[in-house]
């Protein structure tokens, strides 16, 4: 799970929010909102990630740096 959630995955949803932002589908803090009011559930609550920023989306390592696999299977899903 770790291998997938923290390797390809991360690097294919960042290329895809990078590519939603820049194309306007939405906006970052649209996105934070709808994150930080997502009802992640009791069992879940350890999973909740930190706002993604600017410095995210535009790092060159093409992941979301501070965020586990965890939150982002959640993300992906």
């Amino acid at each position: 799970m770790h291998v997938t959630d923290e390797g390809p995955l991360a690097y294919e949803l960042h290329l895809f929010l990078r590519h939603c932002l820049n194309e306007g589908y939405f906006t970052l803090e649209e996105l934070n909102t709808r994150i930080e009011n997502f009802n992640f559930g009791y069992s879940e609550t350890s999973n909740i990630m930190s706002p993604i920023t600017d410095a995210h989306i535009d790092s060159a390592s093409n992941e979301l740096p501070g965020q586990n696999g965890s939150f982002l299977y959640y993300l992906f899903k």
